[in-house]
């Protein structure tokens, strides 16, 4: 068993084998695109990087936003926007935090910087590997 249910504060949540992280079902890297959905109150980060190993820690970077001792209620959307290859290696560590949506494109571009919601969103995060 790769996860476990408990009650916090009465509502039932789902957490990894460690007890440390609010858990979900591996979801498929096409299922959590952005795509109409509209975001508000969320978190950007905003990757730089290429094709070869993302940039380390965006995972520890994410943890603590999915940490157990938060309600599920209170966690907030992630928005990841990079290149579709960067998000696609760094998506093996983060497939089962819920709650994550990925855009894929470069963050200078101001189509996606506005499809992103920037503008509504709570916390902007500028990562680059160069």
């Amino acid at each position: 068993k790769q996860w476990y249910q408990r009650r916090v504060r009465g509502v039932a949540s789902t957490f990894d084998p460690t007890g440390n992280y609010h858990w979900c079902p591996e979801k498929k890297f096409e299922e959590v695109d952005l795509k109409d959905h509209e975001l508000n109150n969320h978190i950007v980060i905003c990757a730089f990087g290429d094709d070869k190993p993302p940039i380390s820690g965006l995972s520890s970077l994410v943890k603590p936003l999915r940490a157990s001792n938060l309600p599920y209620k209170k966690l907030k959307v992630v928005l990841l926007l990079a290149e579709k290859e960067f998000l696609m290696k760094a998506w093996k560590e983060l497939r089962h935090f819920p709650k994550i949506r990925v855009l894929c494109g470069s963050a200078l571009d101001r189509r996606k910087l506005k499809r992103a919601f920037v503008n509504r969103a709570s916390m902007v995060v500028i990562l680059s590997n160069y």
